[in-house]
């Protein structure tokens, strides 16, 4: 077990290298925008394809279900063509797009940055130091009432455990995760670029006009030798339709 631990630690410390360049996309500002209504035709290429619904595009790679991930380079290749920068994106990361929400109208990015969640120095993560057990940050809604189907979504990396999260000191559901060998199976399986794993959690009920806060709290778990879970976050985002307006069919 040792021996492929270290193993998924070389491989991850060359997957994670371009991991923070997370500022980008034709979907995302700090404000509210609208997406663009071309993700119509790649949802129905993707369809046609797999035979089934996609949920979430992350770093190249189709996201089917929970953990389920398939490497499409012509869907990549689609989702490129469809950004206003992609001429830049030839020579520069930032203007890669990164990861898409294939359904939600509208997208407010609260933090597209790459964090470590935790308490131990993993060299094989593209963010080695902790940042602590616990992340917040605040965020600013606006017109909440013309807003509905509010949810928070986050991608995270190499989280394995029970890892909480809390809108306004309420707890609102877990991060996403896997188990350590599903984690172990993806570094090893692609050599160059591994997905972050998306999920989203409701969160309507939850959320304030004005300022709000969002927590995510790693899980200390172990027997004997007690320590938080490490892993990586990045682009935590609200999702959300609006009143009287007709979203993409999911």
């Amino acid at each position: 077990m040792k021996k492929r631990l270290i193993k998924w630690g070389l491989v991850a410390a060359l997957l994670l290298r371009l991991t923070n360049n997370t500022n980008s996309g034709i979907l995302y500002s700090q404000k509210q925008v609208k997406q663009n209504v071309k993700l119509e035709q790649v949802v129905s290429k993707i369809e046609k394809k797999h035979h089934k619904k996609p949920e979430y595009f992350s770093r190249g790679f189709l996201q089917f279900k929970e953990g389920q991930f398939v490497q499409d380079k012509e869907i990549d290749k689609m989702i490129q063509d469809l950004s206003p920068d992609k001429e830049k994106a030839k020579t520069d990361p930032n203007h890669i797009i990164d990861g898409v929400n294939f359904y939600d109208n509208y997208c407010i990015m609260i933090d597209p940055n790459t964090h470590h969640i935790g308490d131990g120095v993993k060299k094989w993560m593209s963010v080695q130091e902790p940042e602590g057990a616990v992340y917040e940050r605040k965020f600013t809604l606006e017109n909440l009432k013309d807003m509905k189907n509010i949810k928070l979504g986050m991608e995270v990396f190499s989280s394995d455990s029970d890892n909480r999260v809390y809108i306004n000191n309420k707890l609102i559901g877990f991060a996403p995760k896997m188990k350590k060998s599903q984690w172990g199976n993806l570094m090893e399986k692609y050599k160059q670029r591994t997905p972050f794993l998306y999920k989203e959690l409701h969160v309507s009920k939850y959320l304030e006009e004005g300022e709000n806060t969002v927590r995510i709290e790693s899980k200390k778990s172990g027997l004997i030798l007690r320590s938080h879970d490490d892993f990586l976050v990045r682009r935590i985002q609200m999702v959300y339709d609006k009143e009287n307006e007709n979203k993409i069919n999911k």
